[in-house]
């Protein structure tokens, strides 16, 4: 048993920025302080003084409102988490790999009824979090989101809005769902390769769960909630191919995984219906013929150099991985961009089903500029949109954004993070409507 205990206390913050000066950390900051500062009180949080100290005069510039304030906490020290956690409205972490640093920081913002969001993409891990911890985050109605960045958000996102369009504006059952991911443009940093690096490494420690998350679509599906009959099973198109419906060339995407399985736990919440499936390829091509070759290339160069990613393990190619805290430059930030391509079929095998196409498209780089803004917009709709949030939000538990936050996150995203959902077309028996 622990020597101290933690006593509840009023909620001093209505945002906390755990990791706040790790790279996208950063980013959250600046964009929290320029967008909402003036809106709601915050404070910037993680294990040196000094360095938050400067990022506060860093960030002060283009701040609206007054200096968040700063809390010293070690992910190591449990009792000083539990502190910064007991004070938060919501918790927002972008401390990873989040299997390492940030199982403490969940546990306590469910015992304290602290909303919590993050930018992980670790399935896994979430999935132990919330058998450990959803129980609890129920007593204490604390609304525990995952997936708050890039991982996950455009795809449970967009799926949720092209099948609400479908099913609630159309009056028809939703059947498949695919997503084509691209083109996108954007850097890596070195927070993001060292916790790519850092579940690799410990991939032997947990081989049920890898394979169980591998091949089981409704990972992150409690019994109660999952289909009866489930009718798809992973791996999904791993094999380069060729799609008619947009004439691009498709491979496997290596955020699909952890996309997929968030958007599958969305639907198993909100039902979205029992013939519900998805799939979720990487796309390129699409326009001219020499465009559409070169991508046929491109495609089968990605998938051969996702088998080597296992030789950064190894020295001396190890030492090649940028250190946490260096990522892509704010030229290279502003030049990025990505797109979502959604189809929504209707269920059912006749000709004359409904076909809905959605994109969700963003202005920036989407690992960091974009994931930045989102991670801030969904701390922002747990601190400040409560009342407005789905039915489902308020008895707490872990629940994906979409379930969690749903039309309040899309309507964020797009007036704050330049993220803009579009229904493109509507289609019967291959005829557009729209």
């Amino acid at each position: 048993a622990k020597r101290w205990r933690v006593k509840e206390m009023a909620k001093k913050f209505d945002v906390v920025v755990f990791g706040a000066t790790g790279f996208t950390g950063k980013l959250c900051c600046e964009h929290l302080a320029r967008t909402h500062g003036d809106t709601v009180s915050w404070a910037v949080a993680g294990r040196s003084k000094s360095k938050l100290e400067s990022l506060v005069a860093e960030i002060a510039g283009d701040m609206k409102g007054d200096k968040p304030s700063i809390i010293v906490a070690d992910s190591a020290d449990e009792k000083a988490i539990e502190l910064m956690c007991a004070q938060a409205r919501v918790l927002l972490s972008t401390a990873g790999p989040f299997s390492k640093f940030g199982s403490h920081v969940v546990a306590s913002c469910a015992k304290h009824g602290t909303h919590y969001c993050d930018i992980t993409g670790e399935a896994i891990w979430v999935k132990e979090m919330e058998d450990k911890y959803d129980a609890l985050a129920r007593q204490t109605k604390a609304i525990i989101v995952p997936f708050c960045g890039y991982d996950c958000v455009p795809s449970d996102l967009g799926a949720f809005f092209a099948v609400s369009h479908l099913k609630d504006k159309l009056g028809k059952k939703c059947g498949n769902v695919k997503c084509l991911v691209g083109p996108t443009r954007g850097g890596a940093s070195g927070g993001t390769m060292q916790t790519a690096l850092h579940i690799l490494s410990n991939v032997a420690s947990y081989p049920k769960q890898l394979f169980l998350c591998a091949t089981d679509p409704y990972f992150l599906v409690d019994a109660p909630q999952r289909p009866q009959k489930v009718k798809e099973w992973l791996p999904t198109s791993v094999l380069p191919s060729f799609d008619l419906r947009s004439s691009s060339f498709t491979c496997f995407w290596p955020l699909a995984s952890a996309n997929s399985q968030v958007v599958r736990k969305s639907a198993a919440s909100a039902g979205y219906g029992p013939d519900f499936t998805y799939d979720e390829v990487a796309s390129f091509g699409g326009g001219s013929l020499l465009s559409t070759v070169i991508s046929f290339f491109v495609v089968i160069a990605m998938s051969l150099g996702m088998s080597l990613i296992p030789l950064f393990l190894i020295p001396p190619f190890r030492w090649l991985v940028p250190a946490s805290g260096y990522g892509p430059s704010e030229a290279v930030r502003k030049a990025g961009f990505f797109r979502h391509r959604v189809w929504v079929e209707e269920a059912g095998s006749g000709s004359d089903r409904t076909t809905v196409l959605a994109t969700v498209k963003g202005d920036m780089d989407p690992g960091y500029g974009t994931t930045s803004k989102m991670a801030v917009e969904a701390a922002m709709a747990l601190a400040t949109d409560t009342k407005q949030l789905p039915a489902a939000a308020s008895g707490g538990g872990f629940l994906s954004p979409a379930t969690a936050m749903g039309s309040v996150l899309v309507g964020r995203l797009q007036h704050y993070a330049g993220v803009q959902f579009e229904i493109v077309s509507e289609t019967v028996a291959g005829k557009k409507l729209k």
